[in-house]
């Protein structure tokens, strides 16, 4: 989480999920929210943000999925995630109408 004073103006949030990959079923970290007050955008706040998820990530030792529209997926990829095929992954509360990335994903 992210304070100016007592105001919350950014948060994140990283869940334990299991996810089905050809019928194999393994744990990863879903990178399901990251949410910054529009008063504060353009600061690089978000980037923090995703510093710290990466740093969270990575110290976990596991990797991490999110779900995002085509108009973020530049911003992801500036923290080194990749796009990945839908196809064969399935989690719980998934939206196939989104895009996939993963991070720290071997």
């Amino acid at each position: 989480m992210i304070f100016k004073g007592n105001k919350l103006i950014g948060y994140t949030i990283l869940r334990h999920k299991n996810i089905k990959i050809n019928n194999l079923k393994k744990n990863f970290l879903l990178l399901d929210t990251i949410i910054i007050d529009n008063s504060f955008r353009d600061k690089n706040l978000g980037e923090i943000l995703m510093y710290f998820n990466n740093n969270q990530i990575l110290v976990s030792d596991n990797y991490s999925i999110l779900q995002c529209k085509n108009k973020h997926i530049n911003f992801y990829k500036k923290f080194n995630w990749k796009k990945i095929n839908k196809k064969n992954l399935n989690f719980e509360n998934r939206n196939n109408k989104l895009n996939l990335m993963s991070f720290n994903y071997h």
